[in-house]
């Protein structure tokens, strides 16, 4: 049984994710390993509607368990934010302030 109380890197990398309102989508960026740091370029991304497409469609990228359920959880948040209007920050709690420019626009899409 492991510890999920003491964060461990997953070894394949990690994920950004972005609220898309005015497209009423979700988004995320996986880099791996090798890419931390400034300059870092996306291997992988997905978009989808709700976080249970998202978290389907990335899957595969995550070798922890830990990391898997950090993941449903952050999505999850995000999804709410989405769908009410809400601010969402990454690794933060959700608060009850209403977006005022759309953070979507300031995504460089490939």
């Amino acid at each position: 049984m492991t510890d999920d109380t003491v964060w461990r890197m997953d070894p394949r990398g990690y994920f950004i994710i972005k609220v898309l309102y005015s497209e009423q989508k979700l988004g995320v960026r996986h880099y791996a390993p090798d890419q931390l740091g400034n300059g870092a370029q996306h291997d992988a991304e997905a978009f989808g509607a709700d976080a249970a497409s998202v978290f389907q469609q990335v899957a595969q990228l995550i070798a922890s368990e830990q990391h898997a359920k950090y993941l449903q959880r952050e999505l999850q948040k995000a999804e709410r934010a989405m769908r009410e209007g809400l601010e969402y920050v990454q690794d933060t709690e959700l608060s009850s302030k209403k977006f005022t420019k759309d953070p979507s626009e300031n995504i460089q899409r490939d």
